[in-house]
């Protein structure tokens, strides 16, 4: 199946983040401040303000539970006719580039940088109540900017691995 799907006036102009439901039936875009969540068959499941644009993005093998970040992370979960607000969770200061959601909806993993971009971090919450269940702070000590651009995760939820580039 093709969707043509156009972001409506006044509800965002520039795409940044995509996301996809493992069977294809649910996509997820970010356009400026708003998020836009679309089924395959066209019908606009919701469209989110964020309150702030954001490249961190993340949706759930299921189209069940959908991230968004900038300053915080933030997790809604479908209940059938929304996408309801369930926890969020930031780190002073720092802004979020990366967001991951594991196959099984066990945890999110969120990747943050700061804004003289030398320091990273890495937070991995339990889905269901926010709760940060690891941690991990990466300095970049020479001085050269260095911030997270990618996060994967092995297909049984394991596993993750965190890109960064750097100078």
């Amino acid at each position: 199946p093709l969707l043509n799907y156009e972001i409506p006036a006044g509800m965002g102009v520039s795409a940044r983040a995509l996301e996809i439901s493992s069977d294809g039936s649910i996509i997820a875009c970010t356009a400026d401040n708003f998020c836009h969540v679309i089924e395959i068959d066209g019908f606009v499941r919701s469209v989110i303000n964020f309150q702030a644009s954001t490249d961190g993005l993340a949706l759930s093998a299921d189209g069940n539970f959908l991230m968004g970040a900038f300053q915080a992370a933030k997790l809604w979960r479908w209940d059938g006719s929304t996408y309801a607000m369930q926890w969020q969770a930031g780190i002073g200061g720092r802004y979020c580039s990366q967001l991951l959601i594991s196959p099984d909806t066990t945890y999110a993993v969120s990747c943050w940088y700061s804004s003289s971009y030398n320091r990273n971090y890495i937070r991995v919450h339990d889905i269901h109540d926010g709760s940060q269940i690891w941690a991990y702070t990466y300095h970049q000590g020479s001085g050269l900017q260095d911030w997270p651009v990618d996060v994967d995760i092995s297909a049984d939820g394991n596993w993750f691995a965190v890109g960064s580039w750097g100078d």
